[in-house]
């Protein structure tokens, strides 16, 4: 799934400065598409120029916000509304059918034969959670890395965030776009068991009115 967000016609430096912002505050990969085999990602903190656009996807829009300035370079840009409505319409005229999942393998890793040696077995420190595991002295969840306790994947390392670690915020507003850290793993203490939280989460968030990040 990729969420294109129509940008004010400026230029490609000033672009670039909104997508670094963008991708900043949503702590999501970000893709900034200047032309039709010219783009540049945003990933990881990292910054690469590719020809590769990113495609056979489905496409959304609207629930991820920019920033009010970024929205108030929009409000004056006299081509914004008709590149709105042929995103609109591309969208609408390329339905895709499914299920949309998140990563089914929560991100995992098949544990190596040093990763075996240090991480299976009891947890002494806290007994019943995964070896590798650790309490956050913030938040008190789990964090770290350990074998997943579950049988669908056992044998592979997963990391697992707390909600300390959940930088995923709007671009509009600052508030959390999600509760839980976004195509991350948190532990359930009540269940015992490791769930993954995928990207999509995202789409659900509401931004808090008269609120606004200094951008």
């Amino acid at each position: 799934m990729y969420h294109v967000i129509v940008l004010p016609t400026i230029g490609e430096e000033a672009l670039l400065t909104v997508a670094i912002s963008q991708a900043l505050a949503n702590d999501l990969n970000t893709c900034l598409v200047l032309a039709p085999e010219r783009c540049i990602y945003l990933v990881d903190g990292q910054c690469w120029l590719s020809g590769d656009i990113p495609t056979n996807g489905m496409l959304m829009t609207g629930n991820l916000k920019p920033s009010r300035h970024v929205s108030a370079w929009m409000a004056t840009d006299a081509t914004y509304p008709a590149r709105v409505a042929i995103l609109a319409e591309s969208i609408s005229s390329h339905p895709v059918t499914g299920t949309l999942m998140g990563d089914l393998t929560k991100g995992g890793r098949q544990a190596t034969a040093e990763d075996l040696l240090q991480l299976s077995g009891p947890n002494t420190e806290a007994p019943g959670v995964p070896k590798g595991l650790a309490l956050c002295p913030v938040c008190h969840e789990y964090r770290g890395e350990c074998l997943d306790p579950g049988p669908v994947f056992q044998g592979r390392v997963m990391t697992v965030h707390c909600l300390c670690d959940n930088g995923n915020r709007c671009a509009r507003c600052g508030g959390r776009l999600s509760e839980r850290k976004l195509n991350a793993n948190y532990y359930n203490s009540a269940d015992g068991n490791i769930w993954h939280v995928p990207g999509f989460a995202a789409l659900g968030h509401q931004c808090v009115p008269g609120d606004a990040m200094v951008s």
